[in-house]
């Protein structure tokens, strides 16, 4: 492997999305994304090939049965998976590569990849439910994530950074993660 690997994950609404959104926008860090697949349906102002690339159950079967997937996971009913070939262009590439990842798929590329770093972002209950809430998530859908909060939280040992993204703290949050990662360029 020839670029950095940083893996951003965590709670299901401790940010992800946004930090990582911000991340790609400082050009001084000269990060790459990686750009995962995924059934789930976009959210609003989500792109795809910007933020996931959406595909149906079927086709992502498929791209799965033909062994595409560098990892895949089943996660709140949808699947996620890497592209073997977009991360095999991206190692290629003389830049630190960011994947955002829930934590098993995080879990899953640390263990293949364990020279890669990992960031795992947290915040408390009651912000967790209301970022979900504001995304306009249904209901069943945030239920069963927040059920799932202290399950996810487990997967916090695989972290290099542990950093609690607490609401109005996010330029906070960006200069710790951004201090980690250029600690490790």
């Amino acid at each position: 492997m020839s670029s950095p690997l940083f893996i951003l994950t965590g709670l299901s609404g401790a940010g992800k999305s946004t930090v990582a959104d911000a991340l790609m926008q400082d050009a001084s860090l000269d990060l790459v994304r990686f750009v995962t697949t995924t059934t789930r349906s976009p959210r609003p102002a989500e792109q795809n090939g910007i933020h996931y690339w959406f595909l149906s159950q079927d086709a992502f079967a498929a791209k799965k049965a033909q062994g595409d997937f560098y990892e895949s996971a089943q996660v709140y009913g949808n699947w996620y998976g890497p592209s073997k070939n977009e991360m095999d262009r991206l190692f290629k590439r003389d830049q630190p590569i960011l994947l955002v990842l829930d934590v098993q798929g995080a879990k899953t590329v640390k263990t293949l990849h364990p020279e890669a770093w990992v960031v795992f972002l947290t915040a408390p209950h009651e912000e967790l439910l209301g970022r979900l809430q504001e995304r306009g998530s249904p209901q069943e859908e945030i239920t069963r994530r927040m059920n799932h909060v202290d399950e996810e939280l487990t997967y916090s040992h695989i972290a290099d950074a542990l950093i609690e993204n607490r609401n109005g703290t996010l330029t906070e949050t960006l200069t710790q993660i951004k201090t980690f990662i250029r600690g490790h360029l």
